[in-house]
């Protein structure tokens, strides 16, 4: 085997070696590159769905606010039913009393 034979496979050797050291590192830097595109897209997600509960959570809030008015008003209504019960009981009694006033003069 000449020197320049064993030049060639030094060489062969040194190339296959530099590809497998670059690939390594191209291989490793598109890994890493894929990663940090892959924590990016989930730091959006974690966004979107977060402003998304606080949206939920405002119109919860706007839900509730009107509920409890809602529930006033009919608590309201129910208490003038109670009062225009009343008052029809009485405008009868007021009523009898003018009849038996009237029949009486």
């Amino acid at each position: 085997m000449g020197i320049e034979a064993l030049i060639t496979l030094v060489i062969g050797i040194a190339g296959a070696a530099g590809g497998y050291a670059g690939g390594r590192r191209n291989s490793q830097s598109q890994a890493l590159g894929t990663a940090m595109s892959t924590v990016e897209l989930l730091q959006v997600q974690v966004n979107t769905l977060t402003a998304d509960g606080h949206a939920k959570d405002a119109v919860v809030t706007d839900l509730r606010a009107r509920v409890e008015l809602l529930e006033s008003l009919v608590t309201q209504r129910a208490r003038v039913e109670e009062v225009y019960t009343l008052a029809e009981g009485i405008r009868t009694v007021v009523d009898r009393i003018e009849e038996r006033l009237d029949g009486a003069a």
